[in-house]
């Protein structure tokens, strides 16, 4: 994290590493998109979260082809 922007990589299904494109953090508050191609889809995702404690709650939106889905969406942060 620099100032209000946010860049680094989400883990998702399976292991896949996707880049975060477009994130700021500000006033206790994440947002970013993903995008990732499916069967030669391109899917793109926006999460938007607030923080609570060691952890994210929010929601993201996807657009798979047209067709628009939302669902509730959490982090944990996990130490290496």
């Amino acid at each position: 994290q620099e100032g209000t922007k946010l860049t680094g990589m989400i883990t998702g299904r399976g292991g896949v590493e996707t880049e975060i494109q477009d994130g700021k953090v500000e006033n206790g508050e994440i947002s970013f998109s993903t995008m990732r191609e499916r069967d030669g889809t391109k899917i793109t995702t926006k999460y938007r979260g607030k923080f609570a404690g060691n952890k994210i709650d929010g929601k993201t939106e996807s657009d798979l082809g047209g067709t628009s889905r939302s669902r509730d969406w959490e982090a944990q942060r996990t130490r290496e």
